[in-house]
């Protein structure tokens, strides 16, 4: 898949492209009132949020004004993957050419949406005759807008971000949640390893993008 412009590019500070969990949020699961840490966990938070991109596969969860526009290889079948989901709006298909030192991509046809129908909660685009997309490299691109709006964010994503980030902002603070056991007769703590608490990092496997190597 080749990106020529979407969401992506801003990954650090509030609102973000890469948000799922605003640090107002974060805060109130966290019980912070103050403003001293706020720079603090908002570093925190935006290194989760990149961290659950690269671990899904680099999905964006957040629903986005800009559009993505990628291009993808034609799989030479009746279905073809996005690479976000949930997909919101399809704006337009088209069949063309790369000219890959730029990049741009020269249209040969459109596709009208008589055509194709999308299954949008797994980003897939069906073609309703039984002709088959084109085979080919980098030969379909998509402009397309996906991700969840802010009232409708999974509550199991939000929350397995915010326990990774309090996990991380209590480190940072000493105040740890990650303890395993205590002694009292040497006064020894044991922690977890883990970078992600094991309920965060099975929340987050379960977002991981449905196929691997779409174009």
């Amino acid at each position: 898949m080749l990106r020529l412009g979407g969401p992506g590019a801003t990954v650090r500070g509030s609102g973000n492209d890469l948000e799922i969990v605003p640090l107002a949020t974060l805060k109130t699961y966290l019980n912070e009132t103050g403003t001293a840490d706020d720079v603090l966990l908002q570093h925190v938070l935006d290194n989760v949020h990149f961290a659950v991109y690269r671990d899904t596969g680099s999905r964006v969860f957040k629903l986005n004004a800009a559009a993505f526009d990628e291009v993808y290889d034609g799989p030479g079948t009746q279905k073809l993957n996005l690479q976000q989901y949930p997909v919101a709006v399809i704006t337009s298909i088209t069949y063309g050419s790369v000219t890959a030192s730029t990049p741009t991509f020269t249209a040969a046809r459109s596709y009208t949406t008589a055509e194709w129908y999308p299954v949008s909660s797994v980003g897939a685009l069906y073609t309703i005759t039984n002709e088959a997309w084109p085979a080919g490299k980098h030969v379909l691109r998509v402009v397309y807008t996906a991700g969840y709006g802010s009232t409708a964010m999974p509550p199991d994503l939000m929350d397995a971000v915010c326990q990774w980030a309090g996990v991380k902002y209590s480190r940072l603070k000493d105040r740890r949640w990650d303890t395993t056991s205590q002694g009292r007769e040497f006064e020894t703590t044991q922690y977890t390893l883990n970078e992600a608490p094991t309920e965060v990092r099975r929340i987050i496997d379960s977002y991981k993008r449905l196929e691997v190597g779409i174009g």
